[in-house]
């Protein structure tokens, strides 16, 4: 319990090193375990090739929700043909100097995935592209 209170009472820099100091271990430990582990595999970001094919098998069946869901997809991503990414050159979390700006990061990313699923549903190469040009900017 005393170690919650701690935390609590650390500054914001003294919380923000502590958290990077813990990620530099664990993606050094990742990296070890990869390396001695053989080839590392990407796991397909939120859905592996199988999902997506069942999801495709399931929606080209019309079945629910699966088509529901897709025709939700569908007429989401259609608005988006010009959407503008919202990119920023820093990403803040309330840092108390600069306010929050990472909710444009986490809309980008999620238009960015849905366009992604559609290219794959459907084969919108327009999708593909938008969803590059959004991690890309």
């Amino acid at each position: 319990m005393r170690e919650v209170w701690k935390w609590k009472l650390m500054g914001k820099e003294t919380q923000m090193k502590n958290m990077v100091s813990l990620l530099g271990v664990i993606l050094l430990c990742s990296l070890f375990i990869g390396i001695t582990q053989g080839a590392f595999t990407h796991s397909g970001c939120l859905s592996t090739q199988a999902d997506l094919d069942r999801m495709a098998t399931k929606v080209a069946a019309s079945e629910q929700p699966w088509k529901g869901s897709w025709d939700i997809l569908m007429s989401n991503t259609d608005q988006w043909t010009d959407h503008t990414p919202e990119a920023v050159q820093t990403v803040y979390v309330d840092d108390g100097t600069h306010g929050s700006n990472f909710m444009n990061l986490a809309r980008d990313v999620h238009r960015a995935y849905q366009l992604a699923l559609r290219y794959h549903g459907d084969g919108s190469t327009w999708a593909a592209d938008k969803a590059v040009e959004i991690f890309n900017a």
